[in-house]
């Protein structure tokens, strides 16, 4: 007995000391993106930044804008961050938890727009200093879309509403008849709506003066988007069609019938058009003769950037993955499902990236050329101005 007890006292010791397997080690978690997958797609990350978020507080959304990528919490606390080094620039508290704001519109490189219920706040880029809030006719039901000197948006009630950014007097709206939830895009002093009807509308960018409409069969609810060589307004339908629109007149240029409703806006780069349909199938399309896919690939959840080397994806298995513009084939992929959320970069190739827990960081192809202005200052042996910087 006396034996049997020693042998126990002995066994117990052996556990507090972690011998014999008896404490589980402590095990480290590993970091969202590993540095052997980023170096195999030739790939690198640029910065990484944490957000000084308070107890219970998340990161819900990534916004890129032209040189700042905003960050909104659970809290409804705006961040601005520096897109090429990583410096959080500033932080507002938009409005209470139970209220949704809008997401972030950039009126040049000067002023940060967002929309709670039917105000309309703005803030200075450079240090987070707050305009005078304006009051809405309408709170806006789509993104906003900015095209200096306008904050363009649709609302429930059908109107398409345009705000000058410095005179109210200019400001304009016209009714559509039908909710609005498709974001307007501008272009070539022209702007651009749809509605639930399946009407798309031509109007002048500084007043209500229509310059055409077309009609669709069915509901718009994606965003418009422009092609990227020819200005093509992408209207992605539920009627299950992508149509390419001339700017002047409206005539479709062509209509590519997906068999599947497109409830995503397309995304353009050079002469491709890229569109995902419903059950996750995405089509790459040439801009100027768009009616029969290139190729296609299934599992695709969203756009990600696009750059002269790859189309980035993330797939519905958690999975980012760089495709081909040629053949849609998977030239590296990354493992993301330790990610949370993601911004969608119509810019440039870089990914921004984040954890729920606040750790945002940007990644970046090794020899791919950026719009820096930092950088080329910072390099004296790159040119200044507006070239861009390879990042070596």
């Amino acid at each position: 007995m006396k034996k049997a007890t020693v042998l126990t006292l002995v066994f117990v010791a052996a556990c507090g000391l972690g011998v014999s397997g008896c404490r589980k080690a402590a095990v480290e978690t590993p970091p969202p993106l590993l540095a052997e997958e980023l170096a195999g797609g030739d790939l690198v990350q640029f910065w990484s930044t944490t957000l000084p978020l308070d107890e219970g507080e998340t990161l819900e959304h990534l916004y890129c804008r032209r040189g700042n990528l905003y960050t909104v919490s659970s809290t409804n606390q705006l961040r601005c961050i520096d897109s090429f080094s990583g410096h959080i620039k500033w932080t507002v508290k938009l409005c209470d938890a139970d209220v949704t704001p809008s997401d972030v519109g950039q009126l040049g490189d000067e002023v940060a727009y967002v929309a709670v219920i039917d105000k309309l706040y703005g803030f200075l880029t450079d240090n987070g200093q707050p305009l005078p809030p304006r009051h809405l006719k309408m709170a806006p039901s789509t993104h906003l879309h900015v095209a200096p000197p306008f904050v363009y948006f649709g609302s429930h009630e059908g109107w398409m509403l345009a705000e000058h950014a410095t005179h109210r007097g200019q400001s304009w709206d016209r009714l559509m008849h039908a909710t609005i939830l498709s974001a307007p895009v501008a272009a070539g002093g022209l702007v651009y709506f749809a509605s639930e009807d399946g009407e798309v509308v031509a109007s002048d960018g500084g007043q209500r003066q229509v310059h055409w409409t077309f009609k669709a069969r069915d509901a718009f609810e994606a965003d418009l988007k422009l092609s990227g060589t020819q200005g093509f307004v992408l209207a992605a339908c539920r009627d299950y069609s992508l149509y390419a629109l001339n700017p002047i007149g409206g005539q479709p240029a062509w209509i590519c019938t997906t068999g599947d409703p497109i409830l995503q806006a397309p995304m353009a780069f050079g002469n491709r058009v890229y569109v995902i349909t419903e059950p996750h199938v995405m089509l790459a399309l040439n801009e100027l003769d768009g009616e029969r896919p290139l190729w296609s690939t299934e599992n695709v959840d969203r756009f990600l950037a696009a750059s002269p080397r790859a189309l980035y994806v993330l797939r519905t298995d958690g999975m980012i993955a760089a495709l081909s513009h040629q053949d849609g084939s998977v030239l590296f992929t990354l493992d993301a499902r330790r990610l949370d959320v993601f911004s969608l970069n119509e810019i440039d190739g870089q990914l921004f990236l984040a954890t729920r827990d606040g750790l945002v960081f940007a990644v970046r192809e090794i020899k791919g050329r950026y719009d820096d202005q930092e950088a080329a200052k910072a390099a004296p042996d790159q040119k200044t101005g507006q070239e861009p910087v390879l990042i070596q």
